[in-house]
């Protein structure tokens, strides 16, 4: 990967990324602090659009974040290819029985690095957020390395504002006490990963909904003071 020319291309992203996305980061504990990677980490989250991942890129500034990619997003073209390399992008072949992106993507996470992982593998068209992949639990347990889920609305476009649901990471050992994983062991993990994100789904419908009753009330209360101040003055 060449370092200069991916900071080259998320500094130059940012001037048409900011006021694109707009994004507004919350998160689902108010405990949690802004959004900070330290160490090696797999971030994954659902996946509505090709611009999940320039999104997650400028959601962490400061980390070079190697990302899964299908196969297909190579076939776009030499620029595509061109891009995605330039950005570190692991190819997978998801059709194929080369599975040597889980030795490249444990590689990363040794070294410390940040690897973007959409365990759907492929884009939804319909809102819901579909099976993941087991490969993100194989990464995980062999690089040990933490999981940050993340929930995207994928409210794109000038005049709107896409949101984004942070949730508290977690390791592959919170969720099983198993020292060796079977293939039902597999599935059930990538079940629970899968409704971490779901969680953050709701956990955003909720954020929402209490700030949007919180204006209601506080604009209630500002009427209220209006019709009674009049009367306080008389006294």
């Amino acid at each position: 990967m060449n370092w200069f020319t991916y900071a080259f291309i998320k500094i130059t992203g940012a001037f048409a990324a900011i006021p694109y996305f707009k994004w507004k980061i919350w998160r689902s504990d108010k405990k949690q602090k802004k959004p900070r990677l330290n160490g090696n980490a797999i971030i994954i989250a659902n996946h509505s659009s090709i611009k999940d991942l320039m999104l997650i890129m400028f959601l962490f500034p400061l980390r070079n974040i190697r990302f899964l990619i299908a196969e297909v997003i190579y076939n776009k073209g030499r620029f595509m290819r061109f891009v995605l390399k330039c950005i570190g992008g692991v190819k997978v072949e998801r059709f194929s029985s080369d599975f040597g992106f889980i030795g490249k993507s444990v590689e990363i996470l040794d070294k410390g690095g940040v690897l973007g992982i959409f365990p759907e593998s492929k884009i939804s068209t319909d809102g819901k957020i579909h099976e993941f992949k087991t490969s993100l639990i194989t990464i995980a347990d062999e690089s040990e390395a933490p999981i940050v889920p993340i929930y995207i609305d994928g409210n794109y476009g000038i005049f709107k504002r896409v949101n984004v649901v942070i949730g508290e990471s977690f390791y592959i050992n919170d969720l099983t006490e198993c020292q060796s994983l079977s293939k039902d062991d597999l599935l059930d993990l990538s079940e629970k990963a899968r409704q971490k994100v779901i969680e953050l789904g709701k956990c955003l419908d909720n954020l929402k909904k209490s700030k949007s009753d919180s204006k209601k009330n506080k604009g209630i209360n500002e009427k209220g003071k209006e019709r009674i101040f009049p009367a306080e003055v008389r006294r």
